[in-house]
C-alpha cells in the first residue's frame, strides 16, 4: 500500500467563502485517493502543528488573508523550520502577498484571488494545480521489475538531460516580472506604472531559475545587489526608473526591463514680507510651494484664504502669530508648513501726566503731577511760571507750588536717550476751594432743586476756572 499524504489547512475566520472552497477541493482530493485526509487549523494555533505526527510527504496549506497577516512573520519562521521534515508548504493568496521563502503558491501569477473578477475560475485552476501535486495512488501496486523497465528509465533520463541541456546551449531561459506599489496616498498595492514618493514596490518574478535572479532598480541610492523572486524596494526620490531583472550577471543572461515613474509630492513653503512691523500694520505672504495647485492659508489672526499668495493681511494688535500654509495636488496629497511672525509694539516715547490739587494752608497753590509716560527715560517739566525740572529714569509724583492763583500751562517732554521725544501739556488752575464749592452745589441742589438750572449755567460759564 502506498502512503497518501495528510494535509494541514491553516486559515483564519475572515474568509469563510474561501475556506469552504479549499475544503471542497480537499474533499475531492481525498475521494480521488490523492490524499489521506485534511486537518483544519485556525488562527494563532496554526503555528503549533502536531510535529510528532508529521510525515515526509505531508503538506501544509496556508490561506493568506488579512486576518492572518499579524502572524505572518511568526508563521514564515515556523514553516521554514519544517523543511527538514520534507513537507510541502503551499500558499493560497487570498489577500496578502506570498512569503519570500520559495514555498509553492497559488494562483501561479501571485495575484490575490479577491482582486480577480472570476473567483470560481481561479479556484478551478488551483484545484488542477493541487491535483498535479497530489497524483492518485492505486490501492494495489504492482511489483516493480528493475530489468524490465531499465531501458525505459535510461531513455527517460536521456530525455530529461536533453530538456535541461538544450535551453542552456541556446540561452532560452526566459524571465518575466510584475510589480505593485504602495505610495504616499497610502492606497492598497496595485499594478501600476506610476506612484508618489516615497513609493514601496513589491516585485513578483517568473523564472525557471529563481535562485539566479539579479535585480537592478535603476536607483543611484541602491548600494547592494538584490536577489530573490519576491523582493521589495523603496523609491524615495522622484524620477523615472528603469527596472531590470536578469537571470545572472553574465552578458548573455536573459533579462527584462520595465519603467516606473515616481512622482513628487507637494512641498509647502512661503516667504514673509514686512515681518516685525509695528501694530497696526499689514503683512504679505509669498507662496514658494512646488508640485501643488491648491492652497489653504491659516493666517493666525482669525482669517483664512485659498489664494495662492496672501497679500496685505491686516494685524491690529502686537504679538506673535503662527501662519500655516497647506499645499495639495489634484490627487489629494497635501503637506503643510508653518512660520511664526511678529507684530511689534510702538515703543517710541509717549508723554502724558495727570494732576491733582494737594494744597493746604501753608501751600495754598500746590498741585501734584503724576507722570504716566511710556518708553522714555528722561523727562523735562515746564510749569508755566518760569520754573523747570529735569528727571532721569524716574516717574515719581512731583509736587509744585505755584506763586499765585491763575491758569498755568504745564508741559512735559519725554525722550528716550534724546533720540526720540514726545510732549504733552495741560492747563491747570490751582484753587483750594473748588472741592468745597462742588460739595456746596450738591447740598443746594438736594435742599432746593429749583436752583439746579442756575447752578448748571454757572458751572458751564466758569468751567475753565476749575482744575482739570
Amino acid at each position: 500500500m502506498a502512503n497518501r499524504p495528510n494535509v494541514y489547512l491553516i486559515h483564519a475566520s475572515d474568509a469563510v467563502q474561501h475556506v469552504d472552497y479549499i475544503k471542497e477541493i480537499l474533499n475531492r482530493l481525498k475521494t480521488g485517493n490523492r490524499i489521506s485526509g485534511f486537518i483544519p487549523v485556525e488562527g494563532a494555533a496554526a503555528w503549533t502543528l502536531p510535529e510528532k505526527n508529521l510525515l515526509a510527504g505531508d503538506a501544509v496549506i496556508v490561506l493568506l488573508t488579512n486576518q492572518i497577516i499579524p502572524f505572518k512573520d511568526e508563521g514564515e519562521k515556523y514553516l521554514k523550520s519544517l523543511h527538514n521534515k520534507e513537507l510541502k508548504v503551499i500558499e493560497i493568496i487570498i489577500d496578502s502577498i506570498p512569503y519570500d521563502s520559495g514555498f509553492y503558491f497559488f494562483p501561479d501569477d501571485a495575484q490575490p484571488i479577491r482582486e480577480k473578477g472570476k473567483m470560481d475560475e481561479a479556484w478551478n485552476k488551483i484545484e488542477k494545480g493541487l491535483e498535479q501535486m497530489f497524483p492518485p495512488v492505486n490501492a494495489k501496486e504492482k511489483q516493480f521489475v528493475f530489468g524490465k523497465y531499465l531501458k525505459y528509465a535510461a531513455a527517460a533520463v536521456g530525455l530529461l538531460l536533453l530538456i535541461w541541456l538544450v535551453p542552456k546551449l541556446f540561452n532560452q531561459d526566459e524571465v518575466n516580472f510584475t510589480f505593485r506599489v504602495q505610495d504616499a496616498l497610502m492606497k492598497q498595492k496595485k499594478d501600476t506604472t506610476s506612484c508618489y514618493q516615497p513609493c514601496l514596490a513589491s516585485f513578483y518574478a517568473e523564472s525557471d531559475h529563481p535562485e539566479n535572479l539579479v535585480w537592478d532598480f535603476g536607483d543611484t541610492l541602491q548600494k547592494a545587489v538584490i536577489t530573490g523572486q519576491y523582493p521589495e524596494y523603496l523609491f524615495t526620490q522622484a524620477g523615472t526608473y528603469t527596472i531590470k531583472l536578469a537571470t545572472g550577471k553574465e552578458d548573455n543572461a536573459a533579462s527584462m526591463e520595465k519603467k516606473l515613474v515616481v512622482k513628487p509630492v507637494p512641498q509647502a513653503d512661503f516667504e514673509v514680507v514686512n515681518n516685525g512691523c509695528v501694530a497696526p500694520c499689514q503683512l504679505t505672504f509669498i507662496n514658494r510651494s512646488s508640485y501643488a495647485d491648491q492652497y489653504s492659508w491659516d493666517l493666525g489672526n482669525g482669517t483664512a484664504t485659498t489664494e495662492k499668495d496672501a497679500k496685505n493681511i491686516h494685524y491690529a494688535a502686537s504679538g506673535n502669530f503662527t501662519v500655516r500654509l497647506t499645499a495639495s495636488n489634484k490627487d489629494g496629497i497635501r503637506l503643510d508648513t508653518s512660520k511664526s511672525v511678529t507684530i511689534a509694539v510702538d515703543e517710541s516715547p509717549f508723554a502724558q501726566f495727570s494732576v491733582s490739587y494737594t494744597g493746604d494752608v501753608q501751600h495754598p497753590y500746590r498741585m501734584t503731577f503724576k507722570n504716566n509716560s511710556k518708553y522714555s527715560n528722561e523727562y523735562t517739566w515746564s510749569f508755566g511760571d518760569g520754573s523747570t525740572i529735569l528727571k532721569k529714569n524716574s516717574q515719581e509724583p512731583i509736587p509744585h507750588d505755584f506763586p499765585e492763583l491763575k491758569t498755568y500751562r504745564v508741559t512735559l517732554v519725554a525722550s528716550n536717550n534724546q533720540s526720540a521725544m514726545d510732549s504733552f501739556f495741560y492747563d491747570v488752575y490751582p484753587k483750594s476751594y473748588i472741592l468745597p464749592i462742588r460739595d456746596l452745589m450738591k447740598t443746594v441742589i438736594r435742599t432746593n432743586p429749583a436752583y439746579s438750572e442756575e447752578i448748571k449755567k454757572y458751572s458751564i460759564k466758569d468751567a475753565a476756572r476749575f482744575p482739570r
